[in-house]
């Protein structure tokens, strides 16, 4: 009977064994799967990042012409306010220049009247 236990013990082991070596070459499958993966998404982190590399450098690009940009349109600022200021000078003189015209205009209108006037006592005095 001893011997029967041991063929029974020694077909368990082997049976067992063939189910280790089967989970072994499954996990090793698995593992070879999985290793692969890890290296199709190293390969595409590497793209990604190349990417990234990329369009950082294309948003610095972008920073830096913005910059300039900026830059000439505070001098095209600073160069139409200046050109407002002059054109409110200008106002101002021509403003000045019509009243001073005005003023002359009734200048002359009083001396014509005074003249009008000293016509006619003069007429009436010679008559």
């Amino acid at each position: 009977m001893a011997s029967l236990e041991e063929d029974y013990d020694f077909v368990t082991e082997a049976c067992g064994s063939k189910s280790v070596i089967k989970q072994a070459k499954d996990i090793e499958k698995k593992l070879r799967d999985v290793l692969g993966e890890n290296e199709k998404l190293k390969c595409l982190n590497e793209r990604k990042e190349d990417q990234l590399k990329q369009l950082s450098t294309r948003l610095e690009e972008k920073d830096r012409e913005l910059e300039e940009r900026v830059i000439q349109l505070k001098v095209k600022y600073e160069e139409v306010m200046n050109k407002d200021k002059e054109l409110e000078q200008l106002r101002g003189t021509v403003d000045s220049h019509l009243q001073t015209v005005k003023s002359k205009e009734c200048e002359i209108k009083e001396l014509k009247e005074t003249k009008a006037s000293v016509e006619t006592t003069l007429i009436k005095l010679t008559t």
